[in-house]
């Protein structure tokens, strides 16, 4: 797992996200959450834009009142910048699991709203089915 400060230092994050309290909330608490990460991971594996598991969280931090990171669409500059930022940050997970970027897909019309597109993965020589046997044997044995 890169750790936030990593994050920004290697995609070059602007100011925005980068001492944006939201934005490391929202990398460390949902991007790395297992649940997300397997479901991303599933999205994935049928074939649909892997953002599509964590637009809702995304969304429901931006908008809480002491948010420091709202997706205004009225500040297209931002918007835009900001979206493709919480892409890097899928992407950054999907590496991990083996997956690399193949393509961008407009969503499905039930997610459409502040996302309207996301990239899809295709799998490399990674097994995802063997990584998350070997998290859930090692949580078992806890």
């Amino acid at each position: 797992m890169m750790m936030f400060d990593e994050f920004v230092k290697n995609y070059r994050i602007g100011k925005i996200v980068k001492d944006s309290k939201t934005a490391r909330k929202i990398y460390n608490d949902v991007m790395w959450d297992d649940s997300y990460r397997i479901k991303m991971v599933l999205a994935a594996m049928n074939n649909k834009p892997s953002i599509i598991p964590v637009i809702e969280r995304i969304e429901y931090y931006c908008n809480l009142p002491d948010s420091d990171l709202k997706l205004d669409p009225n500040d297209k500059s931002i918007f835009d910048t900001t979206k493709q930022y919480f892409g890097l940050m899928v992407l950054e997970v999907m590496r991990c699991f083996g997956f690399e970027k193949d393509r961008q897909k407009n969503l499905p019309k039930e997610y459409l709203g502040t996302f309207t597109s996301g990239s899809v993965y295709k799998q490399t020589d990674f097994n995802p089915e063997e990584y998350l046997e070997i998290k859930i044997r090692k949580r078992n044995e806890v």
